[in-house]
């Protein structure tokens, strides 16, 4: 539609243009300055908005060699993203990941080992997800903790 738009434009436009004695320079000129107006109109009738976000924190405690698990409502479609903020074991590795849920367990469809960064800019995983319900884990998969630590994960996902 938006070509058939242009193409109408261009051939209306031309067609005036010639009638009036207007010089080949200040024709292209016009024509491309009218041209570019009308693709710029175009586009902002799209309707693409920006997603808002919201941001959870995810806080527990585990033990060695043990997992913990929430529930995260994605109630519109966009990345899901985590970020280990913090583990009181100073140089704890812990799993991060993304699931879904299957009676009493979180099965990951992605996960990373990381180590805490409050400061990080970009999350540590991201995960594009449709609507639906899903799980977010934090194990000690390597069994890095030397006994039990305390954690806090952020998420953040489409509202």
């Amino acid at each position: 539609m938006l070509e058939q738009l242009v193409k109408k434009v261009d051939v209306d436009l031309t067609k005036l243009l010639r009638e009036r004695t207007v010089g080949t320079i200040h024709m292209k000129v016009v024509h491309t300055v009218l041209l570019s107006l009308l693709v710029m109109a175009a586009g902002c009738n799209s309707d693409a908005s920006p997603q808002t976000t919201v941001a959870e924190t995810f806080a527990s405690r585990l033990q060695q060699t043990g997992q913990a698990w929430r529930s995260v409502e994605m109630t519109k479609a966009g990345d899901l993203t985590l970020q280990l903020v913090s583990v009181t074991q100073t140089d704890g590795i812990l799993n991060i990941g993304v699931g879904t849920i299957s009676g009493t367990q979180c099965v990951l469809v992605e996960s990373l080992d990381t180590t805490a960064n409050s400061t990080a800019v970009a999350p540590q995983l991201t995960r594009t997800l449709t609507v639906g319900t899903y799980c977010v884990r934090v194990g000690d998969d390597s069994r890095n903790l030397t006994g039990t630590a305390d954690f806090q994960v952020r998420i953040e996902r489409p509202f």
